[in-house]
């Protein structure tokens, strides 16, 4: 070691250093301190390096986690938003129908006449509540519509065979083609009508049209054509009128195209 005076390299059992003389019994145990403090503290130092290495792995082990929990919870919130959507706009619908052909037309012979307005009311009641519930539009009442009256027919054809105890699927003739299709015509379109009505009855517009809405689009387009107004109170309240006046023609049409296609087919 060296003398704490002068520096020089000495013994470390020295008790007087022989260059400078000076006596190193009293300071001497300070210096063994202070040594032992320095080891001390180069050791809490590695020992905090390696805290903070760990620490980071664990937040980072944690983030990754974190993530892993979130998209897992996100896939089983979707997967569980699907499953209940498909029960509600697809299942129920189909067995609802199901359920009245095989009571009204199968089990009491009931005019065929009353099977088509039920099926067109079920059909208006899956539209309307599509929107009403989730706000889905027409795109999306179109493409439901048409897998529930599909599932529908299918489900109805294998009914029959099972009670007939033979026969096929597939419709035998044009006329049973032309019937199947004007039913699940009918059942599209009174959904149409259903999602337009719900969407006519719950939007009030208190700011103006919906940009989403397809509607909207048109009654602008339309108000456009007809001229600027100056007032612009005057050309929101045109504009809402003109897009209510769309929604109510639209689903007077769907429901009049709905309503004929089941009532000729019902009557041929």
């Amino acid at each position: 070691m060296r003398c704490l005076f002068c520096a020089e390299e000495i013994k470390d059992e020295a008790t007087v250093c022989k260059h400078c003389h000076r006596d190193l019994s009293i300071v001497k145990p300070l210096m063994d301190q202070n040594a032992a403090l320095t080891k001390r503290i180069d050791e809490l130092q590695t020992e905090v390096s390696q805290l903070r290495t760990d620490l980071g792995e664990v937040r980072r082990m944690g983030r990754a986690r974190e993530a892993f929990d979130a998209r897992h919870t996100l896939s089983y919130s979707a997967i569980l938003y699907w499953r209940g959507y498909l029960a509600r706009y697809v299942l129920l619908p189909v067995l609802l129908l199901l359920l009245a052909h095989y009571l009204m037309n199968i089990t009491f012979n009931i005019p065929l006449i009353y099977l088509r307005v039920v099926s067109l009311a079920i059909g208006f009641g899956l539209g309307y509540s599509m929107f009403w519930r989730t706000d889905d539009r027409l795109g999306t009442v179109l493409v439901v519509g048409s897998i529930v009256a599909i599932v529908t027919v299918m489900s109805m054809s294998i009914v029959v065979l099972a009670i007939r105890g033979g026969g096929t699927i597939a419709p035998a003739n044009q006329t049973e083609w032309r019937d199947v299709f004007e039913y699940s015509i009918g059942i599209v379109l009174a959904s149409v009508t259903g999602n337009v009505i719900a969407n006519f009855t719950k939007k009030t517009f208190p700011q103006g049209a919906d940009p989403k809405d397809g509607f909207a689009a048109v009654a602008k387009t339309i108000a456009r054509i007809i001229g600027p107004t100056y007032d612009s109170k005057t050309a929101a309240e045109r504009l809402q009128y003109i897009e209510k006046a769309l929604k109510a023609g639209t689903a007077a049409i769907t429901a009049a195209v709905a309503l004929y296609a089941s009532i000729k087919s019902a009557f041929n």
